[in-house]
């Protein structure tokens, strides 16, 4: 996991050095739609509502991004043998990664591709409505990876991701993210004379 952290700061410290321009701090709504397949997260949770902050380091056409983010699932309510339960879950992604701006203007009014990595930190809970099995509560972390595509007009920034679990789930889309943000923080280097 070090060596991970340590890529990534890498990585980030170098983009700012030699191709920071700029940077913004975004703040926003998601909205997580769980996927209906076997994989997918519909299997132990609704749909979800949050929201996140995401710090963007950019140069002309890219730029490194950090997002921190809460979404809280819908409850789901099963039929089992002899009883009936509700799951709740939660889940707070933290990833790092990089965005491809299609045109280069200041400010930015561009569509973008991105691509995140990181580790989502999950909360499930169980309780069974007769009390004839013990309920439990869990938390853990999973692998998680984010391509995704979006719009930046200036200050209002719209995308589309796919989130996936890698460790839960594999390569199938766990659930599908939309978000609309609001740069509250952007700075535009000073160019030289």
């Amino acid at each position: 996991m070090k060596y991970i952290f340590t890529l990534v700061c890498s990585i980030l410290s170098g983009v700012t050095t030699s191709f920071c321009q700029d940077f913004q701090l975004s703040l926003g709504g998601e909205l997580a739609l769980t996927n209906q397949k076997i994989y997918g997260l519909s299997q132990q949770a609704g749909n979800g509502i949050g929201g996140s902050a995401r710090f963007e380091i950019a140069g002309r056409k890219t730029g490194a991004t950090l997002a921190i983010g809460y979404i809280d699932f819908q409850d789901r309510n099963n039929l089992e043998m002899f009883t009936s339960s509700t799951t709740s879950k939660m889940v707070i992604p933290i990833q790092v990664g990089m965005k491809y701006y299609v045109f280069a203007t200041r400010p930015r009014n561009s569509p973008y591709a991105s691509l995140e990595l990181g580790i989502m930190k999950m909360k499930i809970e169980k309780t069974y409505s007769n009390g004839s099995l013990p309920g439990f509560r869990r938390s853990y972390h999973d692998l998680s990876a984010a391509p995704g595509i979006g719009y930046q007009l200036g200050k209002l920034d719209v995308c589309f991701r796919l989130q996936y679990n890698l460790s839960d789930a594999g390569y199938h889309v766990y659930y599908y993210n939309f978000r609309l943000g609001y740069n509250i923080l952007p700075t535009t280097k000073k160019k030289r004379l």
